[in-house]
């Protein structure tokens, strides 16, 4: 889809987007199915906090660091961010994959993935998940796991709430701070 025009961005409607067309060390490799890394064009609506213009390609496109995908009637729908990912050994992994199939559960009322440093270089994935009453985590495992298969979470977790910014986005950060201390 490089140089589709998306529609129903309230942003800018028609924004036109691309894979990108070299590698970054931040992007993972784009295939069917998977989140791919988005270049939007249009330098002006990419400031820095001072409103200066943020660095682009030679021809135009901006590296945001979002994953998205286009959905059958054309809307762009971001999926997240690629600074978030998990990295399983090599395997990339978007933490919101997992949300979407724990939320499956009916006793889960909220959730946020994150990865933390496991041994040797591979992330574990640790999982937090909201519930008004006791999680029989095993049982949730095993459901997630027919088809998350080798991204199913290592650690569980159950909190009174997942910690979130004022427009709702996940603080993967102070949340992966509040999990260690719970091991400590």
């Amino acid at each position: 889809w490089d140089g589709l025009l998306v529609r129903g961005w309230s942003q800018q409607p028609n924004l036109p987007i691309r894979r990108p067309s070299q590698p970054y060390a931040h992007a993972s490799p784009a295939s069917a199915g998977s989140f791919n890394p988005l270049c939007p064009h249009g330098l002006a609506f990419y400031v820095d906090g001072l409103g200066r213009p943020l660095p682009t390609d030679e021809d135009g496109w901006f590296y945001p660091g979002d994953f998205g995908r286009i959905d059958p009637d054309g809307l762009l729908i971001i999926t997240g961010r690629t600074g978030e990912v998990i990295n399983r050994g090599g395997v990339v992994v978007a933490p919101e994959l997992i949300e979407e199939e724990l939320r499956r559960d009916p006793a889960v009322a909220d959730v946020a993935v994150v990865g933390s440093p496991g041994a040797g270089g591979v992330e574990e994935i640790w999982a937090a998940i909201v519930s008004p009453a006791p999680v029989d985590g095993e049982r949730l495992l095993r459901a997630a796991r027919l088809r998350l298969a080798e991204r199913v979470p290592d650690r569980l977790f159950q909190l009174d709430a997942i910690p979130r910014n004022e427009n709702g986005k996940v603080m993967r950060n102070l949340l992966r701070e509040q999990l260690r201390r719970m091991l400590s």
